[in-house]
């Protein structure tokens, strides 16, 4: 029941999007062979469409996730309509990404490697509401949202998260801090994000910093703090090198880091839909090690695009 109601989500979405004035289908994939074994870690379908110059709509789904029983929208990153009425103001209704201070988050999840330990176990990505509001000088914004708290226990729809974000790009700097708030059990989760990023012609880095004050079962507290590093460099128009550096550690409990890099292979000119890869990464907590070597091919093909 719940593939066939999705079926049709996908014809009336799809059939939507090609009535509008701009639209892009694709499928997108990236499939790896690790020391671990052959595995197709992404398999996606997406959507961008406008109806006109103020209302769009936006639609990801992986067709390699399970779709729970309880939760149609459990494979769905986002589905979600966009109000902009002019210049200085936008507004999304549905299932949107949180507005979290992080690059690593903001980055397409097919061109991440592996996560830090804070942004891999959050749960970004919840049905909400967002006002955005961008500054005059057309280099600042500032992002309001109300989304059920991503810290929800199953069948709970009545706890909340509240998120406020600032965006800013001035020259090669640019930079997404939020503070988040959200419903945990019978308290809050408040947490500070603070991203910052430098591109130049082909370089660039980003630097997360998160730090967060949490509740936990005994009814005491917890501190978190998170960095996440990563920098890149076009070495030739056809390849790249990166590495990336995460660190956690949880007060008491946990500690934990991640490391890795490799390159980056594009062999059509001009074209980043098709890419090869070669990377190695150490996942390590408490002192254990999990090392993964990986070499494998990205795509994304438009379906139909106009």
């Amino acid at each position: 029941m719940v593939r066939k109601y999705l079926s049709i989500a996908f014809v009336c979405l799809v059939s939507v999007a090609a009535a509008a004035g701009n639209v892009d289908v694709r499928l997108e994939s990236r499939m790896s062979l690790m020391n671990t074994g052959f595995k197709v870690e992404r398999l996606s379908f997406a959507v961008d469409g406008s109806f006109n110059d103020k209302f769009s709509v936006s639609f990801f789904q992986h067709l390699n996730k399970t779709i729970e029983k309880d939760d149609v929208l459990s494979a769905t990153d986002w589905v979600y309509i966009k109000f902009t009425p002019n210049e200085s103001w936008a507004f999304k209704f549905g299932k949107i990404p949180l507005a979290v201070g992080s690059w690593e988050f903001d980055k397409a999840p097919i061109d991440v490697y592996f996560y830090s330990d804070y942004i891999d176990v959050y749960k970004a990505f919840q049905p909400g509401f967002s006002a955005q509001f961008n500054f005059p000088n057309g280099k600042d914004a500032i992002e309001f949202q109300a989304t059920k708290s991503p810290l929800s226990e199953q069948g709970r729809h009545d706890m909340f998260g509240f998120h406020l974000m600032w965006k800013g790009n001035h020259g090669p700097f640019n930079f997404i801090w939020s503070a988040n708030v959200e419903k945990y059990d019978r308290a809050n989760r408040i947490s500070a994000c603070l991203g910052s990023k430098v591109t130049l012609s082909r370089f660039s880095a980003y630097l997360d910093l998160i730090g967060g004050h949490y509740p936990v079962f005994d009814g005491g507290k917890m501190n978190v703090w998170s960095v996440c590093t990563r920098a890149d460099f076009l070495l030739f128009d056809w390849m790249s090198v990166g590495a990336k550096f995460t660190y956690e550690n949880q007060t008491g409990l946990y500690r934990g880091y991640r490391y890795g890099g490799g390159l980056e292979f594009f062999p059509i000119k001009k074209d980043r839909d098709f890419r090869l890869h070669l990377q190695a990464y150490d996942l390590r907590a408490d002192n254990e090690s999990n090392f993964i070597g990986s070499v494998g091919v990205k795509w994304n093909f438009h379906i139909y695009r106009k």
